[in-house]
Formats: C-alpha cells, sequence, structure tokens
C-alpha cells in the first residue's frame, strides 16, 4: 500500500512539472506571435505614412539647402521615402559602380552594378549621393566598367529620398574595392566608400533616382516598391502561434488523452 502511494506521489510530481513547462512554453511561443503581430501592426502604419508621405510635394534645393533642414535617424519620419526633385551638378569623379546587385531584366534576374554618384546641389554647399540606376556588367572582363554619358551642365534629379545607398553584404576586414588596375585606381566597389568632399557637406541621406531617362545614361531604375516587412512578420506570428497550438495539442494527447486510453 506504501509502496503504491509513493509510486502515485512520484507520478503526480511529474505530472505537475509536464504542466509547467507546457504552461510556460505555450505562454512564451504565443507571446512571441503576439510581438510578432505588433511588429506587422507598427510596419503597416510606416507603410500608410510612406504612402502620405508620397503625395506630398516633392522637396526642392531650398528645402535641402536650408540649414534647419536636419537629416538624422531620429528625424527621418520627416523625409524617409519623400519625393525630391534636386538640381545640381554630377560630381563624375567620384562615381563608383556597386557590385553584385541583381535586377529584374526582361522577366529573368540578371547581377551587374548599381551606378552611384555625388550631386553638389545648386544654390548651397550641400552633396546628396545618388543612387542612379543599375547596368548589367562585362563577364567577359570583371574589371571593366561601362562608360557613362559625362555633363557638367546643370540636372534635375527626381526621386525618393532613402536612408542610404543600397548596401550589400560585406565580411568585416576585407577591402570593399578590388585591386587597382593599370588603367587606375577601381570604381568597382562593394559598398559605398567614404569619400570627402572637402568645404562641402554630405547630406546623411540618398537620393534613389526615378527620373526618366532624360541624360540618355543607359541605366535601368526599375526599383522594386519599398516594402515593410509586413507579410514577413505575419508569417512569423503564424509560426509561433502554430507551435503554441501545437504545445496545447501534444500536450493534451500524450498528458490526458492517451493515458485514459491505456486504462
Amino acid at each position: 500500500m506504501n509502496t503504491l502511494s509513493t509510486s502515485s506521489s512520484r507520478f503526480g510530481a511529474q505530472q505537475w512539472l509536464i504542466l509547467v513547462a507546457a504552461v510556460v512554453s505555450v505562454a512564451i511561443t504565443a507571446s512571441l506571435g503576439a510581438w510578432q503581430l505588433r511588429r506587422a501592426a507598427f510596419k503597416e502604419q510606416l507603410a500608410e505614412q510612406i504612402s502620405q508621405r508620397n503625395q506630398l510635394p516633392a522637396l526642392k534645393n531650398t528645402a535641402l539647402n536650408a540649414s534647419n533642414f536636419v537629416a538624422t535617424p531620429q528625424d527621418e519620419g520627416a523625409w524617409l521615402q519623400r519625393r525630391a526633385s534636386v538640381q545640381g551638378r554630377w560630381l563624375h569623379e567620384h562615381t563608383v559602380f556597386l557590385d553584385n546587385r541583381p535586377m529584374q531584366v526582361a522577366g529573368s534576374q540578371r547581377v551587374g552594378f548599381h551606378v552611384a554618384t555625388p550631386l553638389a546641389i545648386e544654390g548651397g554647399q550641400r552633396v546628396i549621393w545618388v543612387q542612379r540606376g543599375w547596368v548589367q556588367r562585362d563577364f567577359q572582363d570583371r574589371s571593366k566598367v561601362p562608360e557613362l554619358t559625362k555633363s557638367d551642365a546643370v540636372v534635375t534629379v527626381q526621386g525618393r529620398l532613402t536612408q542610404r545607398i543600397s548596401r550589400a553584404y560585406e565580411m568585416q576586414g576585407v577591402a570593399s574595392a578590388p585591386a587597382s588596375t593599370s588603367a587606375g585606381p577601381s570604381r568597382i566597389w562593394q559598398n559605398l566608400p567614404s569619400v570627402s568632399f572637402g568645404s562641402k557637406e554630405l547630406l546623411p541621406m540618398a537620393l534613389l533616382q526615378t527620373s526618366p531617362d532624360t541624360e540618355k545614361d543607359g541605366l535601368l531604375r526599375d526599383w522594386p516598391a519599398p516594402d515593410t516587412g509586413v507579410a514577413k512578420h505575419h508569417g512569423y506570428a503564424f509560426q509561433w502561434f502554430a507551435l503554441s497550438a501545437l504545445l496545447v495539442i501534444l500536450y493534451v494527447w500524450f498528458q490526458i488523452i492517451s493515458p485514459r486510453r491505456k486504462r
């Protein structure tokens, strides 16, 4: 009788331990699912804000050159994804070709360069990096870059303001650019290099050019729409809630239904 009582007591303690572990696991996975839903809701609000900003008048030189124009991450809500129409002169000597950038061309994905050139904004001393477009690389000579039309005249560049130029994954401690060629320093980089513009002030943002090919530069600008990642968060939330439901089902089956069927 005492042996049966002791065995029953141990079985009861084990049951309580499994129940507590199941409750904690379900609570954690359910809370993670709810957190992903909150993130999705936040991203939906951000997408709505971006849509509203696209309806605002395009920012001009006067706004970008204003002394009180703040372009910091803390203040990005005022300018991120805003349309801009900027007049300035290309600083062609600083043009770089960002390597390993894909683009959908004629229904298939191809790899080439994103062309980035700084633009000296007229009416002030500010410079902004412009992601001008995409061009396919020469696969016979990987060190060769296409020759672009160069003009010293004032141009009008239309686009939308982004946090930075396209950036690709880069190993820490590995040089971004390949070795210099016989023709001089390479202009092919993995990510945007640090460049000094002397007395000119570089704006901590970038302009993603969307204007038509008025310069006939041969660059493609079929940029994808901004992705706030709402679908990704919904997918993660579904996975966490599914895991939470699975834990409940496993507990009910192995701790309630299966023992009763055995008895």
